[in-house]
């Protein structure tokens, strides 16, 4: 690398390793000089400040690599509280309604549509009254179709690369049944009727963007 040039007019000599290379300058004496371009130097070079504290800078880049790998797990758990978010509020919504059902019917019911339940659109959750249809499939972008029915299923109209279920069975999820008070076994849906009368309903959806479901 050039450190110095020397004018050739009057011979007066330039330190120029920290001038840019290809750089114009003017000479005392009148002459305009330029800072040599070396081969070596044609490729982009760290600037000096960048250099001198080499060792500084691959110990920040350590570090910061550090922290993202001990934030990144709970960031994900984070995103995935976030998307759960939906399941639990419609679950609530859909306990409510099968609430104020027995009011005027004196029992629960699996017709989801009867009782008024209805997600929003763009739901990332296939709801199941039942573990087998009538499903509400909801392919296109206006309103749910209307008619009975004892499974939501998933938005493709937003979410496209995901699957309608047709059955709690196709999501591969392993099918459970809650308990009672006695420790029976609750099926899914509407069962028993007055002080028995219980309701067991699943949100199935998918937390991590894969084409499968996330029992």
């Amino acid at each position: 690398m050039a450190g110095t040039i020397e004018c050739p007019g009057c011979g007066e000599t330039y330190n120029v390793v920290h001038r840019k290379p290809g750089r114009v300058f003017v000479c005392h004496c009148g002459r305009t000089l330029r800072r040599p371009v070396e081969p070596e130097e044609r490729w982009w070079r760290p600037p000096p400040w960048v250099r001198q504290n080499a060792a500084l800078w691959v110990a920040l880049f350590l570090i910061g690599g550090f922290l993202l790998v001990i934030a990144l797990p709970n960031f994900m758990h984070f995103c995935a509280r976030s998307k759960q978010s939906e399941a639990k509020s419609n679950l609530k919504s859909l306990w409510l309604a099968q609430l104020v059902h027995p009011r005027e019917f004196g029992r629960f019911d699996d017709d989801l549509e009867r009782i008024g339940f209805s997600p929003e659109r763009g739901n990332r959750y296939a709801y199941f009254g039942s573990a087998i249809g009538p499903v509400q499939y909801r392919l296109e972008g206006d309103r749910p179709p209307r008619g009975a029915h004892t499974i939501v299923s998933v938005d493709t109209f937003k979410y496209v690369t995901k699957e309608a279920l047709p059955s709690l069975g196709a999501s591969g999820c392993p099918i459970t049944t809650g308990f009672d008070p006695e420790g029976r076994p609750i099926d899914l849906g509407a069962s028993g009727e007055g002080d028995e009368a219980r309701y067991l309903a699943y949100a199935i959806g998918d937390l991590d963007n894969d084409p499968a479901y996330d029992c």
